[in-house]
């Protein structure tokens, strides 16, 4: 039982109580259709108005949707500060603050996510994330196996995480299983796609290697990291000068 977290009691919300409701579901209808432009907006003034756990864990996950990850930051962080005893927005700075480079500060986070509560199965798959940001695999590989035991476990993420852990072991075979596995359950998961040409590259397997790249290009969106440019052009290169084809 938690015993050294705060209870902070959630501030009374808008004396329009039925209209802040009716925006937030307008919100998720919005998040489930994939527009995140509007959902912004609204839970922008949602957030603003009232102290709204929900609405700030929904407003934290729509910037990091759009990549705004800083703000998305400080979106969960004033949904801790309005209920540090509920994972959601643990949850979410987890990732966040290793998307950022933190990942030490975000793996706390995440420890005390799973702490609030174990069942939470989004919060094991972003340990296992952080873990093997920070290199610590048995962990990790622990952390993605529970993940995977639980509802709502976002199956295509914990095995893209998996496949990053046998990466690092040396596991090429083992690494292509599981990224193969998380883009059967995801066919446009950007990170697997990457992962994968990774492996490729590794085995030099240009052609495929350079196909997992394109396919990373294209669905990764806001999120696509510019360092896989360097890697795509590597595998340009190769393919051309070993005639590949």
């Amino acid at each position: 039982q938690q015993t050294n977290i705060p209870v902070v009691i959630e501030a009374p919300k808008s004396h329009n109580t039925a209209l802040i409701d009716a925006s937030y579901q307008a919100a998720q209808d919005y998040i489930n259709s994939g527009n995140y432009a509007k959902a912004e907006n609204l839970l922008h003034a949602i957030t603003t108005e009232a102290n709204h756990y929900d609405a700030h864990v929904s407003y934290s996950f729509v910037l990091y949707k759009l990549g705004e990850y800083d703000q998305a930051i400080t979106a969960a962080s004033d949904a801790i500060i309005i209920n540090p005893n509920k994972p959601a927005a643990l949850s979410n700075r987890c990732l966040l603050l290793g998307l950022v480079g933190n990942p030490q500060a975000g793996l706390a986070d995440c420890n005390q996510a799973v702490q609030v509560d174990p069942q939470y199965a989004y919060a094991h798959n972003n340990q296992c994330y952080i873990l093997t940001e920070l290199g610590h695999l048995q962990e990790a590989e622990r952390a993605c196996n529970q993940a995977l035991t639980m509802h709502h476990s976002q199956p295509e993420w914990v095995y893209t995480n998996l496949g990053h852990i046998a990466l690092k072991r040396g596991m090429n075979n083992a690494a292509i299983d599981m990224f193969t596995t998380a883009l059967n359950y995801n066919p446009i998961h950007a990170d697997a796609y990457a992962g994968l040409g990774d492996v490729l590259l590794i085995q030099s397997d240009f052609r495929n290697a350079l196909k997992s790249y394109r396919a990373y290009q294209y669905y990764a969106g806001v999120h696509y990291n510019a360092r896989y440019d360097a890697k795509f052009d590597y595998a340009q290169h190769a393919l051309v000068n070993v005639g590949q084809n």
